[in-house]
């Protein structure tokens, strides 16, 4: 298939965006300085005989949503949270629940680097997979989300930035929540949080079922997961395992078919660390994934055209962190065993291997990080990725920030050796690689705190499904560049003691050359401009509010702004919710010819006990 060239047109900058992040920027400035609140990533804290690691400068916008926000935010699901952060595009395929895809500042899904509990969690088959995770929000401790970066500790798809959700590890305690709402909605889910000697466990399933916004979009799924924490003298160990089984109506999912899908996930993880002293530690990080995705082009008839995969990957990562006066360093080695079975893929096997540093130091005021990484992919390629980091003071409650790093991912074993009738992979596709620099602040003053970035990337080979008409097959293929510069604003305001807003901007301004085809199916089709805001506060003593809304303008579908509104009131142990999403029942699109749901209803009750 011959794939033309053609040059893509950006919209403008909104005006009217660009005046929302002006007047945030002011109100940023308007309140007295009385308190400093500065987060830092940090994958893991290790406490024992007075070790805490974590190299800290590296430059990059984070965002932490703690426990306390995600129970006041009121939502359904974690990509529910997710979708309040303006740089991150959660595009569900089909009813909620079913499949969800994952983009920030303007990467595709393939190029967000999902961890669990700071632990890599993907699917070589294709990135669609990524977050089927047997998590609910009841199990969620907290999440981090880290604008690019990091790539020496975590390795490919990070271009576009790193979300890891930190399971809880408390107890005891006991929560739930029960769910119904529009177009046959229902979830039910429990969580059970104990403490044994001195390690914390858990226990949490959830089963939902829809019949769907539209025809062909049903769903049932269940999922079980287990996790907890052991702590000794010189030993910290977290760990967590899970199973989410989930059928679906795939119509028109991936080409104009009514198609359908079954899949299951199974994972497990373990993050151990041994302290030897106050100094130096020892980290091992080991995942074990598998995932079978059985899919029926015509759902009336299975055997008119039937795919059924069995994808599995296994990593080992072991990391030595060292403390001295000069600063931290640290070394580690990583492997990566994946592989598939497929009647369209195929089957392969194939290994990755890579060697990584870090070094953090202070240079009078300043911190500084230093990384680098050599790995030999699947697919044979070797690729050095270096990095920097740092960190300045900017009197007692700024700090700048500089993150250069360069960044790959590989081609999944879909975009590699697909074929069907609606889409064909592209077994000569090349690693795509990313050069990304970040300049920012941080400001943190009593009621208000401000970050905001200023970043830019250029990425080569950049890996699409393209067509040169409406009536071809997807194809996979690599654009030559992609130039992608932006800014980012996040701010967190007290309105009151009770009452907060977070707002959030990102602005995109995109440019390609060398590209391919006439349609672009994930990489050219990120919205240029993004605002997302989110209210919660008391009405009352027992009744809670939340508005969000998420204005999209640009990129594919069009403009839109749905808005979600929820209600609470609180019954002792007990929490009972009314909330809808699109309220104006928007209409749009995330994927060709697939469109998103319209207004959705929910009513349910929530429940936390602690003896």
């Amino acid at each position: 298939m011959n794939c033309q060239h053609t040059l893509k047109n950006n919209n403008h900058v909104s005006s009217i965006l660009f005046l929302s992040a002006f007047i945030l920027f002011v109100l940023s400035f308007s309140f007295p300085v009385t308190a400093e609140k500065l987060y830092r990533f940090d994958d893991i804290v290790v406490k024992g005989e007075g070790a805490s690691r974590s190299l800290l400068a590296h430059g990059s916008m984070l965002t932490v949503i703690d426990r306390d926000e995600i129970e006041n935010m009121g939502a359904d699901s974690i990509s529910d949270i997710l979708s309040h952060i303006s740089s991150i595009k959660v595009s569900e395929r089909g009813t909620p629940g079913s499949q969800a895809d994952l983009s920030m500042r303007g990467s595709t899904y393939d190029s967000v680097l999902l961890l669990v509990d700071g632990v890599r969690m993907h699917d070589p088959q294709t990135g669609h997979f990524t977050f089927d995770l047997p998590y609910d929000l009841n199990t969620v401790d907290h999440i981090e989300i880290l604008s690019a970066g990091s790539a020496g500790k975590y390795g490919a798809s990070a271009s576009g930035g790193i979300i890891n959700i930190v399971t809880r590890k408390e107890g005891p305690t006991t929560s739930g929540s029960l769910r119904a709402g529009s177009f046959g909605y229902g979830k039910t889910s429990s969580s059970a949080y104990t403490i044994i000697g001195n390690s914390k466990v858990g226990i949490n399933f959830n089963v939902l079922r829809s019949d769907g916004y539209r025809k062909g979009s049903d769903i049932e799924s269940g999922a079980f997961a287990l996790n907890g924490s052991t702590q000794a003298r010189s030993m910290k160990l977290d760990w967590s395992a899970g199973l989410i089984k989930k059928r679906f109506g795939a119509a028109d999912f991936y080409g104009a078919w009514p198609s359908y899908e079954k899949t299951m996930t199974v994972h497990a993880t373990v993050n151990a660390v041994h302290v030897f002293d106050s100094s130096s530690l020892l980290r091992f990080r080991i995942s074990s994934r598998g995932h079978e995705d059985d899919y029926m082009l015509l759902r009336d008839n299975p055997l008119y055209y039937r795919n059924t995969h069995y994808s599995r990957s296994m990593l080992f990562a072991s990391e030595y962190l060292k403390s001295s006066s000069f600063g931290e360093i640290l070394f580690g080695a990583e492997t990566e065993r994946v592989g598939i079975t497929s009647g369209s893929l195929g089957n392969h096997g194939d290994v990755s291997t890579a060697l990584y540093s870090e070094i953090g130091t202070s240079f009078n005021v300043v911190d500084l990080s230093a990384s680098m990484r050599m790995e030999k992919t699947i697919t044979g390629d070797v690729v050095f990725s270096p990095g920097f980091g740092a960190v300045l003071p900017a009197g007692k409650k700024t700090r700048l920030r500089l993150r250069a790093e360069r960044l790959f991912r590989s081609p999944t074993y879909t975009e590699l050796y697909y074929a069907s009738p609606s889409n064909l992979g592209n077994p000569k596709l090349k690693s795509e690689k990313s050069d990304c620099i970040e300049i920012g602040a941080d400001t943190a003053f009593s009621n208000i705190t401000v970050a905001t970035s200023f970043f830019g990337k250029r990425s080569h080979d950049v890996i699409d499904w393209i067509r040169p008409d409406s009536g071809s097959p997807w194809c996979a293929a690599n654009h030559a560049t992609v130039e992608t510069l932006g800014i980012e604003c996040a701010t967190t305001y007290h309105i009151t003691e009770r009452w907060r807003a977070n707002s959030s901007l990102t602005v995109l301004d995109q440019r390609v050359s060398g590209r391919q085809g006439i349609e672009s199916k994930y990489a050219l089709n990120a919205p240029d401009d993004t605002i997302a805001v989110s209210l919660f506060g008391p009405m009352t003593n027992t009744i809670r509010t939340t508005i969000g809304l998420r204005h999209e303008q640009g990129g594919y579908g069009g403009d839109r702004t749905p808005v979600s509104i929820g209600i609470s009131q609180a019954f002792g142990s007990a929490t009972a919710r009314i909330s809808a999403e699109n309220v104006l029942n928007e209409h749009y699109y995330d994927f060709p010819g697939l469109p998103a749901p319209g207004r959705w209803l929910y009513a349910g009750i929530d429940y936390n006990v602690t003896p």
